[in-house]
């Protein structure tokens, strides 16, 4: 009961310990325990009758939108984290899981900053990046399509330089895009959905810029000319 806030045990904390006096703690209302007591955190300003109810295992419900926000950010996190660790992979398998744990916390850390209505300009810069974000993970499979067909020798070019590069040529580089673009992309739209403040777009104009402009850049890197993209990823000879 110490997980939720102080606010959430003065109002219901009484009754929660009733019912666990009462009821078998399982596994399963320990896991409903532990995501109430992370909704509560997120969304303090909602512990009030008409919007907070507890059902019959202890937790917390909150209201369905702001629920599905709360969730969308968590899943958001959660999927930002996974991409990470599979960029990170090919250049530093030990350093994969790492990053996944940091990126995960970074998202969630940004979901409590937003709900507790931290400094809504650092909020919508981060917000512009991740509508960027977006975009760019939805152009990468036809930017490396593009890639590869418009000149399989530069391809098998860039393969045959120092590694990262390399690791292109291990797997199926399409299969492999649309799974990070999957991870990323989606991951990044969770949080938005979450951060959305009152009367705020949910693809702010500044991050599709953002965005627009990055893709502009990859065009230009998967050119005629192999080197700058060899040297961009940190392994031309």
């Amino acid at each position: 009961m110490k997980l939720y806030p102080s606010a959430w045990r003065e109002r219901y904390g009484a009754e929660i310990e009733r019912m666990l006096e009462t009821q078998r703690l399982s596994l399963y209302a320990i896991a409903d325990l532990l995501r109430g007591a992370f909704d509560a955190h997120l969304h303090p300003e909602l512990v009030r009758p008409s919007l907070v109810t507890v059902d019959a295992s202890g937790m917390t419900a909150i209201a369905g939108p702001q629920r599905a926000r709360a969730t969308a950010g968590v899943v958001g996190a959660v999927l930002l984290g996974l991409g990470a660790s599979s960029v990170m992979r090919p250049l530093s398998p030990e350093l994969s899981t790492v990053m996944a744990f940091f990126t995960t916390a970074l998202g969630l850390l940004l979901l409590f900053r937003s709900r507790r209505g931290a400094n809504r300009q650092v909020i919508s810069a981060i917000r512009s990046v991740l509508v960027g974000t977006v975009l760019i993970a939805l152009a990468l499979p036809a930017l490396a399509e593009v890639f590869i067909r418009l000149s399989y020798e530069r391809y098998i070019w860039v393969i045959s330089q120092a590694g990262p590069c390399s690791y292109l040529g291990s797997v199926s580089l399409i299969a492999s895009i649309l799974f990070v673009s999957f991870l990323i992309g989606f991951g990044a739209l969770g949080i938005l959905v979450a951060t959305r403040g009152a009367n705020e777009p949910l693809l702010p104009r500044s991050g599709m810029y953002f965005g627009i402009g990055a893709i502009a850049l990859g065009a230009l890197l998967v050119g005629p000319d192999p080197h700058p993209l060899a040297f961009l990823l940190g392994c031309l000879r």
